[in-house]
C-alpha cells in the first residue's frame, strides 16, 4: 500500500501468468476527475514497448473501481539497494544507462514519469531495469489553489507528500505546480544519480519543508 493506492499480486486467469494490480486509494476513487486521469494517463503508458520499462496489460474498472493490470516485476527496488551503501560508478553506469534509455523511450512518446525515485527502479539479478509506474504518478501532482501563497502552498505540499518520501526528487516547477515537461523527469534522474553515487540527497533539511525551501532556493 501507498498514497495513491494498493498493489496486490494475482493470475491471469485467461492466459495463466501473474500480474500486479494496482488500486487506487479510496480517497482518490472518489473523485471522478482523478478516476479518469488516471485511466486517460495509463491508457496512453499501455502504448509504451520497451525492456527498461514494466509493461501494461489493461486498464479497466471492477465494481466501480478502477485498476490497472500489469507486469508483475521479480526485481529489487533501487532503494533497498542503496540501504546497503552507494553504488559502484561501473555498476551505476550500467543501470543509468537503462533508466535512462526507459525515459527517452517514454518522452518520445509524450508521456512524463513525474515520480522517478529508486522506489520505482527495479534491478533484477542480472543488473536488468524495470521502471514503474509510468503514466500513474501524475495524478499525484498538487497545484498552487487561486491566490495561495508559495509559502502556504509549500507548508500543504510538505504536508501531503511528507510520508511519500517523494519531495526530495521533484522539480522545483513540480514543486510550484507549474506545467512540467521531460525536464523535470531528467532533474529527478539527476538527483537519484547523486543519491546512488555518494549515499546521500543534494537537497537536505530536517523536515520536507526544509527540503522544499532547499530545492526552489
Amino acid at each position: 500500500e501507498g498514497g495513491m493506492g494498493a498493489v496486490y499480486r494475482a493470475e491471469d486467469l485467461q492466459l495463466q501468468r501473474p500480474v500486479a494490480l494496482k488500486f487506487l486509494s479510496a480517497e482518490l476513487a472518489a473523485h471522478p476527475d482523478s478516476r479518469q486521469r488516471l485511466l486517460k494517463e495509463a491508457r496512453a503508458a499501455s502504448r509504451l514497448n520497451h525492456s527498461n520499462i514494466a509493461t501494461i496489460y489493461e486498464v479497466a474498472e471492477g465494481d466501480g473501481t478502477p485498476f490497472i493490470a500489469m507486469e508483475l516485476v521479480n526485481a529489487t527496488s533501487l532503494k533497498d539497494l542503496l540501504q546497503r551503501g552507494p553504488l559502484a560508478p561501473t555498476q551505476l553506469l550500467e543501470l543509468a544507462r537503462q533508466i535512462a534509455e526507459g525515459l527517452q523511450e517514454a518522452h518520445q512518446a509524450g508521456i512524463l514519469h513525474r515520480d522517478i525515485k529508486p522506489a520505482n527502479i527495479m534491478v533484477d539479478s542480472k543488473s536488468r531495469v524495470k521502471i514503474l509506474d509510468f503514466g500513474l504518478a501524475v495524478v499525484t501532482g498538487r497545484e498552487r489553489n487561486a491566490g495561495e501563497t508559495e509559502v502556504n502552498f509549500i507548508t500543504r505540499t510538505a504536508t501531503q507528500w511528507s510520508t511519500g518520501g517523494t519531495v526530495p526528487y521533484m522539480s522545483p516547477e513540480q514543486l510550484r505546480g507549474q506545467a512540467t515537461d521531460a525536464r523535470g523527469d531528467i532533474f529527478s534522474f539527476g538527483v537519484m544519480l547523486y543519491e546512488c553515487l555518494t549515499g546521500r540527497l543534494p537537497f537536505r533539511g530536517e523536515t520536507s519543508v526544509d527540503i522544499l525551501y532547499a530545492i526552489l532556493r
